[in-house]
C-alpha cells in the first residue's frame, strides 16, 4: 500500500500525495541537473534476495506530517565537483518538490554511490 502525506481537506475534498509520486519528482529533478549521470541503488545482499523486505530504492522519502526528508543515491560524471553537483541536486530536489506539492523539505541528503569514467580516447 502507497504511505501518504496527511492530506488536505477544503470544501471540495481531500488531497493526498504518495511517496512514490514524491519520489518520483526527486529523481527527475535530481536526473536534470548537469554532472548527474544516473540514479542507482544501494547494493543487495544475497540474504536480502531470497527475504521479503523491500527492495532498496535510488531515492527514499521519509514523510512526517507535512515535511519531506529525501535521500538520493546518484552516479556521476567526471570532471564534476561533487560537492558543486551536490548542492544543486538539493536545491533542484528542494524546489521541485515545494512548488509541486506544497510539502515543505526539511533535507535532502545526496549519496555518490559511483563516478562514470568517460570510455573516449585521449586526444594525442
Amino acid at each position: 500500500m502507497n504511505e501518504t502525506n496527511g492530506g488536505r481537506t477544503d470544501s471540495v475534498g481531500t488531497l493526498r500525495i504518495s511517496k512514490e509520486v514524491l519520489a518520483a519528482i526527486a529523481a527527475t529533478a535530481a536526473s536534470e541537473v548537469a554532472g548527474v549521470h544516473s540514479l542507482t541503488a544501494p547494493p543487495v545482499h544475497f540474504k536480502g534476495v531470497l527475504s521479503r523486505r523491500k527492495f532498496p530504492k535510488s531515492v527514499s522519502v521519509n514523510l512526517q506530517d507535512d515535511t519531506a526528508e529525501i535521500e538520493l543515491r546518484l552516479v556521476i560524471g567526471t570532471d564534476v565537483k561533487i560537492p558543486v553537483v551536490a548542492e544543486k541536486v538539493q536545491r533542484a530536489v528542494k524546489e521541485s518538490i515545494q512548488s509541486m506539492t506544497n510539502i515543505t523539505v526539511s533535507r535532502v541528503h545526496v549519496v555518490i554511490d559511483g563516478i562514470v569514467f568517460s570510455t573516449e580516447a585521449p586526444a594525442v
